[in-house]
């Protein structure tokens, strides 16, 4: 239950930038506020408007992270 609602509130701010995440691809220890999202992919037309941006001359056509790790405090949620 509590995996499920960090598993919501993590997939609303990573929605944008990943597809295909689901809560295959998240562990997490509760007590450390640890999580890593693993093997998901990133969505390139995202990224590429960040490299816009920044005037990157740069553009990525597809994107694989194998592991995202991630500190969260639970005052968050």
């Amino acid at each position: 239950m509590i995996k499920g609602k960090i598993f919501e509130k993590c997939r609303k701010y990573f929605e944008d930038y990943l597809f295909g995440f689901d809560q295959d691809h998240m562990q997490m220890s509760l007590l450390t506020g640890h999580i890593d999202l693993n093997n998901v992919n990133i969505k390139p037309d995202k990224v590429n408007e960040i490299f816009a941006q920044a005037n990157m001359p740069i553009a990525l056509k597809a994107g694989l992270i194998s592991k995202l790790s991630v500190d969260v405090t639970y005052s968050l949620f």
